[in-house]
């Protein structure tokens, strides 16, 4: 070990899980990206001379893989997709951050797993019904190759819990990384400055008040120095928990802000595959708004879904045994089977070559897709 750069310090269970453990606990009754490369050039590869593509290609190297882990008992399913990066200049930041996810993935998963158990066997002592608990992990990742030498990663994480009753709840986590020869977290000071609370909170109490329907009016207090986000595009993407300022527990609120640093990510292609095999004409483009948009017909069709185009209602109904959903052109509005609709930053539209295209993000949380990311292509394991 280098001694000159010692391990870092990553604390294990976030309050965002230990308040998802909170509310399982309690019973509670109530749910990608695309790797992007920005043509900026970070100000140290400025000093030594450096060039956008240099600064690329450190970025390039990085890349997030998918451990799965799987339960299934009588009394939980549970199905986690744990990130595991790859390629990062710190080693040790590198493992210590691996060994966190997958840390952190099990404590929720035997915790869970103990609450089904104790729940179930009192339901058949009673004669009560009981439906099986569900855990999910599902996770995102960015790339960019601005604000620090070697570029940064954004990862985003989306557990899922499922303890009876309507429906479930999620619970986000986020993780942006300077990928430096001595990693550090990138933080919402690090991008906005000294300022970055009252430019962040002016903005998000104005969306609130413009929008009372969706947002309680008077439970947002101010973002906090660890309040999640991530990086997609040229866009900061600052989250809440479910119900934390919205009236909907099936709804992760969003804010959009620039990207303060480095240029807008670039809007070229990135290659598809499906278990490593090449989808023959299926691109990610990255709209001007930063979202990834991937046309969903093949994509679905080689994930073994079957699809059907309704032209009266520019409808799309995708079918894969018990699971059903469907999303209509120009309405960005997402479900699963009977769940409650999300938003995911951006509707079902019509590319250059007529065919629907949706957000990346609606088969990694809409049909919990697994994906791994690589440098410019993204790889969906059935």
């Amino acid at each position: 070990m280098n001694n000159s750069n010692p391990q870092p310090t990553i604390t294990h269970g976030s309050p965002h899980r230990k308040l998802l453990l909170s509310l399982i606990g309690a019973a509670l009754i109530s749910t990608a990206i695309l790797p992007a490369q920005s043509q900026s050039v970070s100000a140290a590869a400025q000093k030594s001379g450096g060039t956008a593509v240099a600064a690329a290609s450190n970025s390039a190297q990085l890349k997030v893989s998918t451990k799965t882990v799987t339960h299934s008992t009588e009394s939980l399913k549970a199905v986690l997709n744990i990130p595991v990066i790859s390629g990062m200049k710190d080693a040790n930041y590198q493992k210590q951050l691996n060994k966190t996810f997958e840390s952190d993935a099990i404590k929720s998963l035997e915790y869970v797993r103990k609450q089904a158990e104790k729940v179930f066997a009192q339901s058949k002592k009673d004669g009560d019904p009981f439906l099986k608990h569900q855990l999910k992990l599902q996770f995102s990742a960015n790339f960019g190759s601005s604000l620090t030498e070697g570029g940064f990663i954004s990862l985003k994480l989306n557990t899922y819990s499922y303890t009876g009753g309507n429906t479930g709840i999620s619970t986000i986590e986020t993780y942006t990384i300077g990928n430096g020869a001595k990693a550090s977290r990138i933080t919402l000071k690090t991008l906005f400055g000294d300022e970055y609370i009252s430019t962040i909170n002016k903005e998000i109490q104005r969306q609130i008040k413009a929008d009372p329907d969706r947002y309680f009016q008077d439970t947002f207090t101010g973002v906090k120095e660890d309040q999640p986000f991530y990086i997609a595009g040229s866009k900061v993407r600052v989250l809440f928990q479910p119900y934390d300022i919205s009236r909907s527990l099936n709804v992760i609120p969003e804010f959009e802000f620039p990207l303060p640093k480095g240029d807008k990510s670039n809007t070229s292609s990135f290659s598809v595959k499906v278990n490593g095999k090449l989808l023959d004409g299926v691109n990610i483009e990255q709209s001007t708004e930063g979202v990834a948009m991937i046309p969903v017909r093949l994509t679905a069709e080689a994930l073994g879904y079957s699809t059907v185009w309704n032209a009266a209602s520019s409808t799309l109904e995708i079918k894969k045994d018990d699971a059903w959903t469907s999303l209509t052109k120009g309405n960005d509005s997402y479900s699963y089977n009977k769940s409650a609709p999300v938003s995911l930053g951006a509707a079902p539209v019509l590319d250059k070559q007529g065919r629907l295209t949706v957000p990346l993000a609606f088969f990694t949380e809409i049909l919990k897709a697994s994906v791994d990311y690589n440098g410019n292509e993204a790889n969906f394991q059935t």
